[in-house]
């Protein structure tokens, strides 16, 4: 599970990127102990190497601040990884010395998720 986790790593961290990049200037990190496999299936069954997985990731930025929950699905063959969801499950307040790093909208109040 670590080689795998360690191949999908830079997967996780584009689409955590992605997603948090319209609500912080800092893109978080997601360290490979803190992945959680929900489920995995072999979708062609016994011998067939398609795959799909879902995990759960708690990015961090900074002194290993978590920002949030997460939950991402990869479909898995060889040679391709494609991200089939992400869905954020839940937004952590950031203590206030990291307040900074929120982007603000509109009439300066973030009217997304923090």
């Amino acid at each position: 599970m670590d080689l795998f986790l360690s191949m999908l790593s830079p997967n996780i961290e584009k689409a955590v990127s992605t997603y948090y990049a319209d609500f912080l200037t800092q893109s978080p990190l997601v360290y490979p102990y803190q992945i959680t496999i929900l489920n995995m299936e072999r979708i062609k069954g016994y011998r067939s190497f398609e795959f799909t997985v879902t995990i759960e990731v708690t990015p961090v930025v900074g002194p290993h601040i978590a920002v949030g929950k997460d939950q991402l699905t990869f479909y898995i063959s060889p040679g391709k990884v494609n991200l089939e969801q992400f869905k954020h499950i839940e937004t952590y307040k950031l203590p206030p010395k990291w307040q900074d790093i929120i982007k603000k909208r509109g009439n300066g109040i973030n009217n997304n998720i923090y």
